[in-house]
């Protein structure tokens, strides 16, 4: 009888590795094929970071909402409500303590306050590429936003049900897998 409850708790946790993961990639698979798609303008990175490769790190120009007379703690878990301003790019509709009913929104972390100024951190700051071009890749798109004259670049964000999935990065209106593919400066 013994046996037959460990049989059944080890077949449990087997089911449980199995389909946890398997539910995350179907969350995420949906949200890149079927979610609504913003384009975040981004923000030069940090050159001094030596620990950083295989992928771009991201920052956000949409990362600050004005939220006079409400308190947020920091590293508290909030909800952002996105929507677009005239140029198409996204910006932040509202930022909530509570999961909102309907819309598009992504589980963000408030990170400090200001002035009656919320500073967010997104779960997606990365975008992953081939390893062999990921180089190139971070150093084209840090040269690119340094120059402010140039279209600025954007990523891609697909967003579905507090899912968000960075599809591309833009770079001078293309792929930034084309555009290093080119070696455009």
């Amino acid at each position: 009888m013994k046996t037959k409850h460990i049989l059944i708790a080890f077949a449990a946790t087997a089911m449980a590795q199995l389909i946890i993961p398997a539910q995350m990639v179907f969350e995420n698979e949906m949200a890149y094929t079927s979610g609504t798609e913003y384009k975040f303008k981004t923000e030069p990175v940090d050159p001094n970071d030596p620990f950083r490769g295989k992928y771009i790190n991201l920052n956000f120009d949409a990362d600050e909402v004005t939220m006079p007379g409400d308190e947020w703690n920091y590293k508290e878990k909030s909800y952002v409500v996105l929507g677009k301003d005239r140029q198409g790019f996204a910006k932040i509709d509202t930022l909530l303590h509570d999961k909102p009913a309907k819309g598009d929104y992504v589980q963000v972390e408030a990170n400090y306050t200001y002035d009656g100024k919320v500073r967010i951190t997104y779960p997606f700051n990365r975008f992953y590429m081939e390893e062999s071009k990921a180089y190139d890749a971070e150093t084209a798109y840090r040269e690119y936003s340094r120059d402010t004259t140039k279209v600025p670049a954007y990523a891609i964000v697909s967003v579905r049900k507090n899912v968000a999935v960075v599809k591309d990065v833009i770079i001078n209106g293309q792929s930034i897998q084309d555009y290093v593919a080119k070696g455009q400066k």
